[in-house]
């Protein structure tokens, strides 16, 4: 790319100060496993960036897509980490606390400051990938479990009154009846059974929300095979 030829091209320089400069951008460009990493985490962060442009529309119901697609993103992370013991409810276990060892000899210019650490960190030599991304992973896994700890019946009412979500098909049968009977509570119907002779209509989705999310179908079939993910299901309850 552009800047591999300009690095090469400094580096050839007949002129001292400008191959000693091509030599020291050589020393801070990406190596190939940094690069690897990026695409990798734009991969894991694509439907988070997708759930808050469906979360963001002005245009139509969201309320109702809430709960259903964090379950959903917590299921495809769930099978995607390893089991611990970590305390969902305490932040002090949830995110990453382990200190970052920052060496502080004095590397010129080849330094940043982090915005999270304050610290100095060393940008000349090659960051080690190896498992920052199933750390990333775990991390944004216990975030989700953390905030979405606590159940949240008015959106579980809202999914209950969307089409495409009024089987609740995310919820195990005991929240779902809970949730069925708090709802005709709130109506006033009590344990009545009630019936529509017209069928609700669709809500008003932008023409990209569903071609950028899993279907529904989908999610629920995931969700029915939840036996094969036997460490899930309490964590999924709790949501």
């Amino acid at each position: 790319d552009a800047i591999t030829q300009l690095q090469a091209d400094l580096s050839t320089s007949t002129d001292r100060e400008i191959k000693k400069d091509g030599n020291r951008l050589k020393r801070l460009l990406l190596t190939d496993d940094e690069w690897e990493l990026l695409d990798q985490l734009v991969d894991l962060l694509m439907p988070f960036e997708e759930a808050t442009r469906e979360f963001s529309g002005n245009s139509y119901i969201t309320l109702s897509r809430v709960i259903p697609i964090i379950k959903e993103m917590i299921f495809d992370l769930a099978t995607e980490v390893p089991s611990n013991n970590d305390d969902f409810l305490n932040e002090d276990t949830i995110f990453g606390s382990e200190a970052l060892e920052i060496q502080q000899t004095d590397f010129d210019d080849d330094e940043v400051i982090s915005n999270i650490t304050k610290k100095k960190i060393s940008i000349k030599n090659p960051l080690n990938t190896v498992g920052i991304l199933e750390k990333i992973k775990q991390n944004i896994y216990n975030a989700l479990i953390y905030y979405w700890d606590i159940p949240n019946d008015l959106g579980l009412m809202a999914a209950l009154l969307d089409p495409r979500y009024k089987n609740l098909d995310f919820l195990d049968n005991d929240e779902k009846q809970r949730i069925v009977q708090k709802f005709r509570s709130e109506l006033g119907l009590g344990g009545v059974e009630t019936s529509t002779s017209e069928p609700l209509n669709n809500p008003s989705t932008p023409l990209n929300a569903e071609s950028s999310m899993r279907s529904h179908k989908e999610l629920s079939i995931k969700f029915s095979n939840l036996d094969y993910y036997p460490n899930l299901v309490d964590t999924l309850k709790g949501i």
